[in-house]
Protein backbone atom coordinates (compact mmCIF):
# COMPACT_ATOMS: atom_id res chain seq x y z
CA UNK A 1 0.00 0.00 0.00
CA UNK A 2 3.03 2.40 0.29
CA UNK A 3 2.66 2.81 -3.25
CA UNK A 4 -0.69 4.07 -3.35
CA UNK A 5 -2.23 2.15 -5.74
CA UNK A 6 -5.03 -0.54 -5.90
CA UNK A 7 -4.19 -4.13 -5.81
CA UNK A 8 -5.36 -6.81 -8.15
CA UNK A 9 -5.24 -9.61 -5.89
CA UNK A 10 -4.69 -13.20 -7.05
CA UNK A 11 -3.11 -15.40 -4.30
CA UNK A 12 -1.53 -18.34 -4.55
CA UNK A 13 0.11 -19.52 -1.27
CA UNK A 14 1.22 -18.83 2.20
CA UNK A 15 0.17 -15.38 3.34
CA UNK A 16 -1.42 -14.27 0.33
CA UNK A 17 -5.26 -15.18 0.98
CA UNK A 18 -4.89 -13.21 3.84
CA UNK A 19 -3.40 -10.10 2.55
CA UNK A 20 -5.71 -10.54 -0.36
CA UNK A 21 -8.89 -10.63 2.04
CA UNK A 22 -7.81 -7.99 4.00
CA UNK A 23 -6.82 -5.67 0.95
CA UNK A 24 -10.28 -6.60 -0.89
CA UNK A 25 -12.95 -7.01 2.00
CA UNK A 26 -11.25 -4.99 4.57
CA UNK A 27 -9.50 -2.25 3.11
CA UNK A 28 -11.13 -2.20 -0.46
CA UNK A 29 -8.84 -1.02 -2.05
CA UNK A 30 -8.52 -3.97 -4.54
CA UNK A 31 -10.54 -6.55 -6.52
CA UNK A 32 -9.91 -10.68 -7.09
CA UNK A 33 -8.48 -12.19 -9.89
CA UNK A 34 -8.97 -15.29 -9.12
CA UNK A 35 -9.71 -16.30 -5.35
CA UNK A 36 -7.84 -18.69 -3.43
CA UNK A 37 -10.70 -21.16 -3.76
CA UNK A 38 -10.46 -21.43 -7.12
CA UNK A 39 -6.18 -21.77 -7.30
CA UNK A 40 -6.19 -24.40 -9.32
CA UNK A 41 -7.81 -23.07 -12.32
CA UNK A 42 -6.57 -21.36 -15.33
CA UNK A 43 -7.39 -17.59 -15.44
CA UNK A 44 -8.82 -16.89 -18.65
CA UNK A 45 -7.30 -13.62 -20.04
CA UNK A 46 -10.66 -11.98 -20.16
CA UNK A 47 -11.02 -12.21 -16.44
CA UNK A 48 -7.45 -10.55 -16.08
CA UNK A 49 -8.99 -7.44 -19.08
CA UNK A 50 -12.24 -7.32 -17.04
CA UNK A 51 -9.92 -6.84 -13.52
CA UNK A 52 -7.57 -4.42 -15.34
CA UNK A 53 -10.35 -2.40 -16.69
CA UNK A 54 -12.51 -1.91 -13.47
CA UNK A 55 -9.70 -1.23 -11.56
CA UNK A 56 -7.87 1.43 -14.43
CA UNK A 57 -11.11 2.89 -15.45
CA UNK A 58 -14.46 2.34 -13.82
CA UNK A 59 -15.94 4.09 -10.82
CA UNK A 60 -15.22 1.51 -8.35
CA UNK A 61 -11.56 1.77 -9.61
CA UNK A 62 -11.45 5.43 -9.46
CA UNK A 63 -12.61 5.03 -5.60
CA UNK A 64 -9.93 2.63 -4.88
CA UNK A 65 -7.22 4.62 -6.74
CA UNK A 66 -8.55 7.54 -4.28
CA UNK A 67 -8.86 5.61 -0.96
CA UNK A 68 -5.05 3.57 -1.63
CA UNK A 69 -3.10 7.34 -2.22
CA UNK A 70 -4.46 8.17 1.06
CA UNK A 71 -3.57 5.14 2.58
CA UNK A 72 0.23 5.38 0.60
CA UNK A 73 -0.09 9.01 2.91
CA UNK A 74 -0.46 7.42 6.01
CA UNK A 75 1.35 4.40 5.84
CA UNK A 76 4.69 6.78 4.52
CA UNK A 77 3.77 9.06 7.60
CA UNK A 78 3.98 6.11 9.94
CA UNK A 79 7.35 5.39 8.84
CA UNK A 80 8.82 8.98 9.28
CA UNK A 81 10.60 9.88 12.92
CA UNK A 82 8.18 10.93 15.13
CA UNK A 83 5.48 8.38 13.11
CA UNK A 84 3.48 5.36 15.08
CA UNK A 85 5.62 2.70 13.34
CA UNK A 86 8.91 4.11 13.46
CA UNK A 87 7.92 4.96 17.20
CA UNK A 88 7.05 1.28 18.12
CA UNK A 89 9.84 0.06 16.21
CA UNK A 90 12.48 2.39 18.10
CA UNK A 91 10.55 0.84 21.12
CA UNK A 92 10.98 -2.69 20.14
CA UNK A 93 15.29 -2.37 19.06
CA UNK A 94 15.35 -0.41 22.81
CA UNK A 95 13.82 -3.63 24.54
CA UNK A 96 16.01 -6.11 22.31
CA UNK A 97 19.37 -3.90 23.25
CA UNK A 98 18.89 -3.68 26.85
Amino acid sequence: MSCGVPVMAWPMHLDQPTNARLLVEGLKVGLVVRGWDRRREVVAAERVEEVVRMVMEGEEGRWMQEKARKISKAVRAAGEDGGSSKEALDVLVAHWRR
